[in-house]
């Protein structure tokens, strides 16, 4: 039951990481033609006020959503009358199907000091010296998934948290059975638009460098590789047998019963 369970699953974890790669061909799409990564885009209104708006209103055009990009107004917050109305639909390129997120999306990126998408810097492929087959820039953070349009992404160190695994609710993908929990693991995807599952390991720790494009030090295929922990649901087994034992019961009480009423046959 416990393969069953894992193989219908499958499909779901299969079109999240399809999703992921789509996401990082719009990536190499906007580069190409911006001359950079997206970001999180920094807008000073008349009054003086600083606008953030996601790096994920940027990539619209290259998601096939350019009428969508269209009605959104940089010249107000993301949450604005007019940008509010446009997040109240489901955007299904930015939802995994293994997860019910509504129109918020588990998908971010990494942010910060020596990433690709360190906020108000512009980098593009040629600053990523480490490789990008060797850079880790986008996760599944199905704990704490926020609305597509907000500019809210992970920290390096919320990053290496996630696929550490060392809190198990960060683990995106569960499988519960009645007798076992197994942890398939989390999706992620490099910068060279390959993506895979990353399945924790106690005896292993992912380095803060996986997640940096110049820090010399990249992350290897051989971080990426692991089989799935289970744990076992002992409570499962015992009202199992607690089960069978009582349905034994009559069969036992009728057999004992039986062999003492069969009439003894006289000499």
């Amino acid at each position: 039951m416990p393969v069953v369970v894992q193989v219908r699953s499958s499909p779901f974890r299969a079109d999240c990481l399809n999703r992921m790669r789509q996401i990082a061909l719009a990536i190499h799409n906007f580069e190409s033609q911006h001359g950079h990564f997206p970001n999180d885009q920094i807008v000073k209104t008349k009054e003086g006020r600083k606008l953030r708006h996601s790096w994920r209103v940027e990539l619209l055009p290259f998601l096939d959503q350019q009428a969508l990009y269209d009605k959104y107004d940089f010249n107000e917050q993301w949450n604005g009358p007019n940008n509010s109305r446009l997040a109240t639909n489901p955007w299904p390129e930015w939802n995994c199907p293994a997860h019910e997120t509504g129109n918020k999306t588990p998908f971010k990126v990494v942010t910060g000091l020596g990433t690709a998408f360190e906020v108000g810097v512009a980098k593009t492929f040629e600053h990523v010296t480490d490789g990008s087959s060797n850079t880790i820039f986008l996760l599944e953070d199905t704990a704490n998934p926020t609305q597509w349009m907000k500019p809210s992404d992970l920290t390096v160190d919320e990053a290496v948290e996630i696929l550490n695994g060392k809190d198990p609710k960060n683990c995106a993908h569960i499988v519960e059975t009645r007798y076992q929990r197994i942890f398939i693991g989390s999706n992620y995807a490099r910068l060279d638009g390959s993506a895979g599952i990353w399945q924790p390991d106690k005896q292993r720790i992912l380095l803060p460098g996986a997640f940096l494009i110049d820090d010399g030090i990249p992350a290897g295929s051989e971080h990426l590789e692991a089989a799935s922990r289970k744990e076992i649901k002992y409570s499962g087994y015992f009202r199992f047998g607690a089960y069978a034992f009582l349905i034994s019961l009559p069969a036992f009480y009728l057999s004992k019963r039986s062999a003492l009423a069969k009439p003894t046959r006289l000499k």
